[in-house]
């Protein structure tokens, strides 16, 4: 299957999986790079792992570590 058949079958299922959703349902979306801070003494797995930003109409209403 050639790329743009691929990225549209998976755009069409991700649609489909939205369609199905529950008002007030979280659905993860997509994972995003950023930068930590670090110090001696922190926990990296802690810090790497687990967080959580909740967005709704593109407005930031949780942030959770």
């Amino acid at each position: 299957m050639n790329l743009k058949k691929q990225q549209k079958k998976e755009i069409e299922n991700k649609i489909n999986e939205v369609k199905n959703l529950e008002i007030g349902t979280l659905y993860p979306y997509a994972s995003i790079d950023g930068i930590v801070d670090i110090k001696e003494g922190d926990n990296l797995w802690e810090k790497l792992n687990g967080s959580e930003i909740t967005v709704r109409d593109g407005i930031v209403i949780s942030i959770k570590s």
